[in-house]
């Protein structure tokens, strides 16, 4: 019988602890950026993922953000990172200033549209969410601007942004999924 009420107790316990108060279980915010950046390109491009890297480095505030994006364009394993589309997200334009995009060499774009047209080129932000931007990239005479440079040009030049992103999937629980399934509201 006390068998049952520790197990009872201790199931009890471990079921109702809120989110992240398990010390083990934590996970850095290292973590959770490299988890969110290298799901963004997996197999196409994937917003969420994009969305929950702008978030924790949000959380972060511009130095450290800026300190972790700065490490990350220096290891070989930030190759593919999209740190570049992300200032994007992350910095916004001084008053009276502009807001550069990425020097990557001529670009065209669908339609006989412009860097006008496209002022986050390459993305564009609709209700929160950033869509790429369909582009051809056309390298002419030089290299394209390095992602770290241009985190630096980000640094220098431009405000933090205020607009706080987030993942947009709705994610449904385990009871909404079973009123799915019974076909009830």
């Amino acid at each position: 019988m006390m068998t049952r009420i520790v197990i009872l107790l201790f199931v009890f316990v471990f079921t109702t602890l809120p989110r992240g108060t398990c010390p083990a279980c934590e996970v850095s915010d290292e973590d959770e950026i490299r988890t969110a950046i290298k799901g963004w390109w997996n197999g196409g491009y994937k917003i969420d993922p994009f969305l929950r890297a702008a978030e924790v480095l949000q959380k972060m505030g511009k130095n450290e953000a800026c300190r972790r994006l700065l490490a990350l364009t220096e290891e070989k394993e930030g190759d593919g990172v999209p740190v570049g589309a992300l200032c994007r997200l992350l910095f916004k334009a001084k008053k009276g200033s502009d807001f550069r995009h990425q020097l990557v060499g001529a670009v065209g774009f669908l339609g006989g549209t412009s860097y006008d047209d496209w002022p986050l080129a390459p993305i564009t932000v609709v209700d929160g969410v950033p869509f790429l931007v369909p582009m051809n990239f056309h390298f002419l005479a030089g290299a394209p601007e390095s992602d770290k440079d241009y985190l630096k040009y980000c640094m220098k030049e431009c405000d933090w942004n205020d607009v706080k992103f987030a993942p947009k999937t709705h994610r449904i629980d385990e009871a909404e999924h079973a009123r799915m399934e019974a076909g009830t509201p």
